[in-house]
């Protein structure tokens, strides 16, 4: 019986073990897309109204960037899944829900920064979409 037993406890350690593998966060078809995320306070991002996003089109950069700013708390913002251009002056992001379930108290404006396709001059940009919703923008640097 003692062989049985530890057997049992063999078998439980290596499924335990097999559910807390990998990247906590990580999944095959839901990939973050951010290069870089921080609290907008930290980088003098001037952050949208309580609850609203806007971002920032950073053309001076190869590839260029766009930094997304939102409320939310640390480790708990929708995270930009993917970016694409919908015409040559708008471009939409996607996000979706963040996997990560260790939440900071705070509420805070946190910045995410994409890479943009290179498909059409940033310059031309009229229109960004977060989610199907228009945000307000700022163009910086040039091309």
């Amino acid at each position: 019986m003692g062989r049985r037993w530890l057997a049992a406890i063999v078998v439980l350690v290596a499924l335990t073990g097999c559910a807390t593998t990998g990247s906590p966060g990580a999944s095959p078809s839901q990939e973050s897309i951010v290069v870089d995320s921080f609290p907008a306070v930290d980088a003098d991002v001037k952050p949208p109204p309580d609850g609203a996003t806007n971002a920032l089109l950073d053309a001076g950069t190869t590839p260029a960037l766009l930094t997304v700013t939102s409320w939310g708390s640390s480790g708990c913002v929708r995270v930009p899944q993917s970016v694409r251009w919908a015409s040559p002056s708008t471009i939409e992001v996607t996000t979706a829900p963040n996997k990560n379930t260790e939440c900071a108290a705070n509420y805070e404006p946190i910045s995410q920064v994409v890479e943009l396709p290179d498909q059409h001059p940033v310059s031309e940009v009229t229109t960004v979409e977060i989610d199907g919703k228009q945000v307000q923008f700022t163009l910086e640097g040039e091309q």
